[in-house]
């Protein structure tokens, strides 16, 4: 029986794909990791609620946890209901141990089969980060851990909104998206990617066929590649 992807407590912590049980690697539970990816993807921060809602995205890279093939859609939407799905998390979630700011919410996330989470802006002020909450009832996942604290999760738009980063906090899981109807060849991802310093780095949506561009020649990708590995140790993106 194919089992649908779930995410579970933390944002893809845990996924469990056709009966294949995918942990995180230890080392990226050490609080250092976790916090270090979050505070270099907010370095220079750069978020725009118009540039990330709409179009759905694909990640295409990611680091401290394996996609392979699967190829993880992401999806932001702004509610008409959103008082209402607040109300309702704030009955669910009486007596976190830290509150999110519940004035400041901004948008629904939807990625891969999950339900979706409630992104509040955090306390920091600092744009792009975030305090998420999942809004779905408790018979949708009856194991389910108590959540004590919000997800803590980070956004940057990179290149006038061509890329998208997103940073889970808590596990280090952190993906590189781009709009599947506007990404460049895998090799010019791949180039963009390495230029970012954030654990062990994967491909994911690797079955997915390159697109077919009109007079870019072979030796033009390859320029690509090779001329575009600068890291950016101080994130100057």
């Amino acid at each position: 029986m194919v089992l649908k992807s779930i995410v579970h407590i933390q944002i893809l912590a845990i996924f469990l794909v056709d009966g294949i049980f995918l942990e995180i690697k230890p080392h990226i539970r050490q609080q250092n990791n976790m916090n270090r990816n979050c505070y270099n993807v907010t370095i220079k921060p750069f978020y725009s609620k118009v540039a990330v809602i709409g179009r759905p995205w694909h990640a295409y890279y990611t680091w401290n946890q394996q996609f392979r093939d699967m190829c993880l859609k992401t999806i932001f939407k702004v509610p008409n209901n959103m008082n209402q799905l607040v109300r309702f998390l704030k009955q669910k979630f009486y007596g976190l141990h830290e509150e999110p700011i519940w004035s400041k919410a901004e948008l629904l996330m939807y990625m891969g089969d999950c339900k979706q989470i409630v992104l509040f802006r955090d306390r920091s002020g600092v744009h792009g980060q975030f305090d998420g909450l999942p809004c779905f009832k408790r018979d949708d996942f009856p194991h389910e851990i108590p959540l004590r604290t919000p997800y803590k999760i980070t956004i940057k738009v990179i290149e006038r909104g061509k890329y998208l980063l997103i940073s889970d906090c808590t596990t280090g899981i952190t993906f590189l998206l781009l709009h599947p109807e506007e990404r460049p060849p895998r090799v010019e991802i791949e180039a963009f990617a390495a230029k970012f310093n954030f654990g062990d780095m994967y491909p994911a949506c690797t079955k997915e066929l390159d697109p077919v561009i009109n007079n870019v020649t072979e030796e033009d990708v390859t320029e690509v590649s090779t001329t575009s590995t600068k890291k950016y140790s101080k994130y100057d993106w």
